[in-house]
């Protein structure tokens, strides 16, 4: 499990974008050493999602970040992942719209630093 961030930083997550991205490039080099045997490898993308993470960010490290927008359960984020054990694919957006993001990053990265500048996180101090 990745995180959206891993396909788009976001302001104020640098430490945890890198090792959200670290686990995308591991995941994409174990999908090609695995192609052709019945393993899959699956990277899933959730957007924020209702846990207990903020809260233990802001005691455990006086410092935590809030996103504007959409949240999702953590039950869809798990629907997802049981639908992709039994149908595997390469990828899995929880949220639907957040592929949107990761393909509009793609082509228009510039536009995303705008977009996630406007919409991105912005710290909180505990």
């Amino acid at each position: 499990v990745s995180s959206i961030v891993g396909q788009r930083g976001i302001p104020f997550m640098g430490p945890y974008a890198a090792t959200k991205f670290a686990q995308v490039g591991l995941a994409e080099c174990l999908r090609a050493e695995v192609a052709g045997t019945r393993l899959h490898v699956s990277v899933v993308y959730p957007i924020s999602t209702e846990t207990e993470f903020f809260g233990v960010m802001t005691k455990q490290s006086g410092f935590a970040t809030r996103a504007h927008g959409p949240r999702q359960s953590p039950e869809s984020v798990a629907d997802a992942i049981a639908r992709a054990i039994a149908r595997p694919v390469p990828e899995i957006y929880p949220y639907r719209l957040a592929k949107g993001l990761a393909v509009l990053n793609a082509l228009a990265p510039g536009f995303c630093d705008r977009l996630t500048k406007r919409w991105g996180r912005e710290p909180i101090v505990g």
